[in-house]
């Protein structure tokens, strides 16, 4: 593949505002109004989703925490008992 060929695949990939020259003013007007909203309602939920996201986390530390705690144990237990 050459240069220009990639550099005209990555202006067509990532060219954002191609598809917004031929439509008429009122759609792009109502498609911001959209995608804003729709923006809007995601923050509006993100804080609760986060705090999820976190407590599950630190739950999932938590179990393998105490799951190589056990394992440490039941090693030290074998090697003093062969001892």
């Amino acid at each position: 593949m050459c240069f220009s060929t990639s550099v005209a695949r990555w202006i067509r990939t990532f060219n954002v505002f191609a598809h917004y020259i031929g439509m008429p003013q009122h759609e792009k007007q109502d498609r911001a109004e959209c995608l804003f909203k729709a923006r809007e309602q995601q923050k509006a939920g993100a804080p609760a989703e986060y705090h999820a996201t976190i407590q599950r986390t630190r739950d999932f530390t938590d179990e393998l925490r105490w799951q190589r705690l056990a394992r440490e144990a039941r090693k030290a237990q074998k090697q003093v008992q062969s001892r």
